[in-house]
């Protein structure tokens, strides 16, 4: 740091000034500051070397000191930027010089050094460093031979010694001059690219300027305060159709000319005041572009000054056409939202945060009981409209709408001015009006559906009681029916087997008959019992592990001679290995039975399969039928408890129209997905997809 700081000084003592912008006296002051420092460097030189000689006259060195001085004040006149006061001194210390050396030329060695140290200096502005040393070597080289010539006679010896220290004092002024005139011309390049990078930095400035002006999307102006411009961005003839040429030479009938008469008072008041006043010039008003279009600008001075006697403003103006359609469509939209508001049938509100009204509409008016004038400016929760307990409710409805949330639709107890109470649901939606959150509330009065749905659930409560009453009239005659049906059944089958050899062929078809219609009676009360408990949840399953090839099997066999009654093939196909599953056995046994009973029923001739195969892992079970099949109507109705196909005291087939019932909900209890496809007259295809089967399953 204390290098750095010394060499600066040293700059700043030994450097020529720069005059900006001027280079022809830049190079002057340079030229000069070589001459005065160089000669400050001899005159020290002269000093040092008569005082070493011993024999110089007290004149030589009061001499000597004014021409320091001289020196001294040419460089003061020179830092101070004096070029000619600097300029007349030294050249009139220089006259004095070369009168003095003419005078005193006793040999010629003074001249021969004074041209020296000239080349030397013209050597080291024209060639630098290699001319300085070339110089100085030479010039060193040229005096110890004149020294040498003169002691040796060859040359007019002066009247005083010369010895090996005055050509060292030679040498030594030439390499001082030397090394001076390159540091000079070196600090002079330096000062002179340090000016040019200041020039380039400038203008590169300036480019990045016009550049930014260019490609803003505003218009940049400059304008005189008669409205004349007179310098504009090129930009402009994008937003207003004019080129920056035809507006300079139109003037200001091309700005004040075409402005839309209504604004052109207050634009010029406002941009007179800019000037006279100091009044801030930031307006919107319209305008006529080239092509006839009227369009809207907003335009502000940025600042205002004079130059050359004359008052200009430079501003920016931007087109804000878009901006005032969107304002004109929004005053539009919101002079629909004003009819929708106070037209609405349900009670529109609006409030702040806090919950104090600001609007209502007239159908809010019907609800509360108030007129809108008592109800604006005042809080509800003043007002007395919502009971205590829905206090903390409402705080939190209207802290979600402080975060810019909507809710509801909440459901609220109103009391109205009357003090009689309304039921209501309330949503609230936040909405930005002239810069403020307010909160939109939209209420329905719900007091008959809330009173519908009270009576709906008593009537449920009937329903739900008459249900039970009816289940446990379903147990109690399911118990007195299936008595003394097990009775029947034990005592013909006794009979049967007592008299089996004594009766005859139509006797036994009778017995036939008591056992096949006690069967189906036991199975129709089994049946009623089910479904039943089914409804009413009391059925709870037990699944385990077991393997459906057996249960199909069994089923089958089961199934087989009434089958065969029907002359019908009744087909099984299963797997080669276990097919195992997690379930409850005894539902999907009852699952089994009924899809496969209800194929051979409805099924005339042709035939009945039960496919069991896996599919993606899943165990599936296949019922495959060639019977009547299913119509489209009665495909939604086909898992109602009591119903069939064919229906009354005509219909076609046995059965109260239970069996699909049961076999829907067991396989829900069972997480077994049924799918059917049918067609009438063609036949039916009902699919089990049993849940993949996992080893580590337990019950």
């Amino acid at each position: 740091m204390a290098n750095h700081s010394m060499k600066t000084q040293l700059n700043h003592l030994f450097a020529a000034p720069v005059f900006k912008g001027d280079n022809e006296n830049t190079w002057k002051a340079g030229l000069l500051n070589a001459i005065i420092n160089i000669s400050l460097l001899i005159m020290t030189l002269v000093i040092i070397g008569n005082i070493i000689g011993g024999r110089t006259p007290t004149i030589v060195f009061i001499v000597d000191g004014l021409m320091v001085g001289a020196i001294v004040l040419t460089r003061v006149f020179l830092i101070n930027r004096k070029l000619i006061l600097a300029s007349i001194l030294m050249t009139s210390m220089a006259t004095l010089v070369v009168a003095a050396a003419a005078a005193s030329l006793g040999t010629i060695r003074t001249p021969t050094t004074s041209s020296f140290i000239v080349i030397i200096i013209i050597a080291g502005l024209l060639f630098e460093k290699k001319g300085v040393v070339i110089t100085t070597i030479t010039s060193s080289l040229v005096v110890l031979g004149l020294i040498v010539a003169e002691n040796m006679g060859l040359l007019p010896k002066p009247d005083y010694n010369v010895t090996i220290s005055q050509w060292i004092t030679y040498t030594t002024l030439f390499g001082f001059t030397g090394v001076l005139i390159y540091f000079l011309f070196n600090s002079r390049v330096q000062a002179l690219e340090r000016e040019l990078n200041e020039i380039e930095k400038r203008k590169l400035t300036e480019g990045n300027y016009r550049l930014l002006i260019n490609n803003i999307p505003d218009v940049t102006w400059t304008s005189d305060s008669s409205g004349k411009t007179t310098f504009i961005s090129p930009n402009v003839k994008t937003v207003y159709g004019y080129a920056p040429d035809e507006l300079y030479r139109g003037g200001e009938k091309l700005w004040f000319g075409r402005v839309y008469p209504d604004d052109l008072h207050i634009l010029k008041k406002s941009y007179k005041n800019l000037f006279e006043q100091d009044m801030e010039f930031d307006i919107e008003y319209r305008i006529r572009r080239k092509d006839g279009q009227w369009i809207w600008l907003h335009d502000r001075a940025i600042m205002h000054y004079e130059k050359d006697k004359k008052k200009y403003a430079f501003g920016i103006f931007s087109d804000i056409t878009e901006r005032k359609q969107a304002e004109k469509k929004l005053i539009k939209s919101e002079e629909r939202f004003k009819i929708i508001f106070h037209d609405a049938p349900g009670g529109y509100y609006l409030s702040d945060l806090k919950g104090t009204f600001i609007d209502g509409n007239k159908a809010a008016e019907i609800m509360l009981g108030y007129k809108k004038e008592e109800l604006l400016g005042k809080n509800f929760l003043k007002l007395g409209l919502l009971p205590s307990k829905h206090f903390p409710k409402a705080a939190k409805l209207l802290a979600r709408n402080a975060l810019g949330k909507s809710t509801g639709p909440d459901e609220f107890t109103l009391i109205r001015k009357d003090g009689s109470t309304l039921e209501v649901e309330i949503s609230t939606h936040p909405v930005r009006i002239e810069g403020k959150t307010l909160v939109l509330g939209i209420t329905s009065d719900i007091t008959e559906r809330k009173q519908a749905v009270v009576k709906i659930e008593e009537a449920l409560i009937n329903a739900r009681n008459a249900n039970d009453v009816k289940d446990q009239f379903i147990a109690n005659i399911s118990h007195e029916i299936r008595t003394p049906l097990n009775s029947i059944l034990g005592f013909s089958d006794l009979l049967n087997n007592k008299y089996a050899d004594k009766i005859n062929k139509k006797d036994s078809e009778i017995f036939n008959y008591i056992n096949s219609a006690s069967n189906r009676l036991l199975r129709t009360v089994d049946a009623i019992l089910n479904i039943s408990e089914l409804v009413a949840g009391s059925i709870h399953i037990r699944p385990h592990q077991f393997d459906l090839n057996e249960l199909v099997i069994s089923v089958i066999q089961e199934l087989k001679p009434y089958a065969e009654q029907k002359n019908l093939k009744l087909l099984c196909k299963t797997s080669k290995l276990p097919i195992q599953v997690y379930a409850d056995k005894y539902s999907i046994e009852q699952v089994l039975v009924n899809l496969t009973e209800n194929a051979i029923k409805y099924t005339q001739e042709g035939r009945v399969e039960i496919v069991l195969f896996k599919k993606k892992d899943h165990p599936m079970l296949s019922i495959n039928d060639t019977g009547i099949g299913i119509s489209d109507e009665y495909r939604e109705r086909i898992f109602e408890p009591y119903t069939q196909e064919s229906e009354g005291f005509t219909k076609d087939y046995q059965g109260i129209g239970l069996g699909l019932a049961l076999t829907s909900r067991y396989l829900e209890l069972n997480n077994v997905k049924l799918d059917f496809v049918s067609s009438k007259g063609v036949g039916s295809t009902f699919t089990l997809t049993f849940p993949i089967f996992e080893e580590n399953v337990n019950g």
